[in-house]
């Protein structure tokens, strides 16, 4: 038995150092980043101006007809803010549809099942 435990501890103490070691490099690893990450030299990348981004012309003409201005960046920009409300809508009215296909398939199933309750009532 105290074979076993001496066995087991060196295996625990092996997977811990091991650990140990990754933690280290891990840590060294984000230091050195952070080092290089230092906002002195790095902001420059940050506040450049933005590369122009072409739209073409129909996208913007279509943009001003569905918003609330006339401006072509407003419109193209509540266009922008307003599809992911529109797919979100889509996407609920996509559901309540299929709710109600299956709604219409179980009233079909009662119906039937209705009708024959009073064709054997009929009969009798």
């Amino acid at each position: 038995m105290g074979h076993f435990y001496l066995a087991r501890s060196r295996h625990y103490y092996l997977a811990l150092t091991l650990l140990l070691r990754i933690m280290l490099g891990l840590m060294l690893s984000a230091a050195r980043t952070i080092r290089r990450l230092r906002a002195a030299r790095n902001i420059g990348p940050i506040m450049r101006k933005p590369d122009p981004l072409p739209v073409p012309q129909h996208l913007i003409d279509q943009a001003t007809l569905y918003a609330p201005s006339r401006d072509p960046l407003d419109a193209v920009c509540y266009v922008l803010n307003d599809y992911p409300k529109l797919v979100a809508d889509i996407r609920h009215l996509r559901r309540r549809l299929a709710d109600l296909d299956q709604e219409g398939a179980d009233m079909d199933v009662r119906i039937e099942a209705l009708q024959s309750a009073c064709r054997a009532i009929l009969e009798l």
